[in-house]
C-alpha cells in the first residue's frame, strides 16, 4: 500500500509545499553538493570487480565527491537487484556500506539530502543507520529500534539531538527519504516519501567537512541492509520539490 500511494502523494499540491518537480528537470539543473545514480551502469559511474563496487562516482556539479569502498569485504553489489527495472547497488549482509571521507558542507550550512533506499535488515542495535555525516556538529538517520527500522535523526551539536519519526516501521518498504537542514530558520526536517515525518531544531550548523557514509552510522559499526538507487545532496532547500518529484517518478514502481 506504502510504494502504491507514493507516486500521488508527491503529486499532490497539499504534500509538496515547495516547488513540485516534473517535466524535464533533474539534478543537472541545479547546483548539487553530490549525486550519485546507480542506474547508470557504465564502468566510469560504477567501478566495480566481479559485481563488488569500489565505487560511485559523483555525477553532479563538482564530479569529484565519489562514494568509495577499498575493503573488498565490505563493498556493496551491482548487478544483483533492481528497483522498478533499474540497477540498484545491493547489500544482502549486514557489513556494506560507502563513504566520502571528507565531504564539503557549503558556508551557509543549509543542507538538503534526498534519497532512494530500501532497509531489508539490519544489525541489532538502535544505532544501525541508513545514512550519516561524521565530524563533531554532524547527525545520522538510524533504526532507533533492534529489530526494525523505525527511524530516528540523531545530532551532536547542531540542535536537537534526538527527532524520533512517525510513519514507521519502514523496513521492507522502497522509501525516498529526504533529510533537510534550514540553518536559515533554525530547523531540521525529515521526509519519507514527501510527508514530514520529523522536526527539531537546527543551530550552529554542522562542520564544514564531513564523513559521508551510506548503510552505516557515524561509527562505522552498525549497519542496515538492502537497496540503494539514488542520492541527491543540494545547497537550495527550495529544490526540494523538484528532486522529490524527480526521484518519484523515476524509481516508484
Amino acid at each position: 500500500m506504502l510504494r502504491s500511494c507514493v507516486k500521488s502523494a508527491f503529486l499532490s499540491p497539499m504534500l509538496s509545499p515547495v516547488s513540485g518537480g516534473g517535466g524535464g528537470f533533474t539534478p543537472a539543473d541545479i547546483t548539487t553538493l553530490g549525486w550519485w545514480d546507480a542506474s547508470d551502469t557504465s564502468p566510469t559511474n560504477i567501478i566495480q570487480s566481479g559485481g563488488l563496487v569500489s565505487q560511485i562516482t559523483d555525477i553532479g556539479t563538482s564530479g569529484v565527491e565519489h562514494l568509495v569502498q577499498a575493503n573488498s569485504s565490505n563493498r556493496m553489489s551491482t548487478g544483483l537487484q533492481t528497483i522498478n527495472s533499474l540497477n540498484a547497488l545491493s547489500s544482502l549482509t549486514d557489513d556494506k556500506f560507502m563513504f566520502n571521507g571528507t565531504f564539503p558542507i557549503p558556508a551557509s550550512r543549509n543542507v538538503s539530502a534526498s534519497m532512494v533506499a530500501q532497509i531489508d535488515g539490519q544489525t541489532t542495535d538502535t544505532n544501525a543507520s541508513l545514512v550519516s555525516m561524521d565530524a563533531s556538529a554532524d547527525w545520522q538517520l538510524n533504526s532507533d529500534n533492534g529489530s526494525v527500522f523505525d527511524g530516528e535523526l540523531t545530532s551532536s551539536n547542531i540542535g536537537d539531538g534526538s527527532i524520533v519519526l512517525t510513519g514507521g516501521p519502514y523496513t521492507g518498504s522502497l522509501v525516498i527519504w529526504t533529510l533537510e537542514f534550514d540553518l536559515d530558520n533554525l530547523t531540521k526536517s525529515i521526509y519519507a516519501n514527501g510527508t514530514l515525518v520529523g522536526t527539531g531544531t537546527y543551530t550552529g550548523g554542522m562542520d564544514l567537512s564531513q564523513s559521508l557514509r551510506i548503510f552505516t552510522n557515524r561509527a562505522a559499526s552498525q549497519f542496515t541492509f538492502g537497496l540503494f538507487g539514488e542520492m541527491v545532496i543540494f545547497e537550495d532547500l527550495s529544490q526540494r520539490g523538484n528532486v522529490e518529484t524527480y526521484l518519484t517518478n523515476k524509481w516508484m514502481p
